[in-house]
């Protein structure tokens, strides 16, 4: 036994009728069909697997840029945190500049027309 000896190739048995099958690309329309339909299948499923494999790569990175910004946030805080030369007052979260004076000034609006109405104590004579 030879280790290098080579199987012998299989050949096609011969036809006795003489015929000789058609090439591969004269099969009848049904095998055509479904050689076509099945490599379309194939096609809609890689797509598939591809689109649905992009969108979770998506969303992974937006968890991960998400992640990101708030640990660089965190970390710039508490590094302001420990500044010794900056008011803990400006960390805080705040609403629009003035917007305390704002509401102070509405509330003693209201406070002096529920006292005097709307009039006030004004004396007539001078508002007339």
């Amino acid at each position: 036994e030879d280790p290098q000896k080579k199987p012998p190739k299989m050949e096609m048995p011969k036809q006795k009728s003489g015929y000789v099958p058609p090439p591969r690309d004269s099969k009848s329309w049904g095998t055509r069909w479904n050689r076509w339909f099945s490599k379309m299948e194939l096609m809609g499923v890689r797509m598939a697997n591809f689109s649905q494999r992009g969108f979770i790569n998506l969303v992974l990175l937006f968890m991960a840029i998400n992640t990101y910004t708030f640990v660089r946030n965190y970390n710039n805080y508490w590094r302001l945190r420990r500044d010794p030369n900056l008011p803990k007052q400006w960390l805080e979260e705040q609403k629009n500049p003035g917007q305390g004076d704002w509401e102070l000034e509405e509330e003693r609006k209201t406070r002096d027309q529920r006292m005097i109405g709307i009039r006030g104590s004004k004396d007539n004579k001078y508002y007339t």
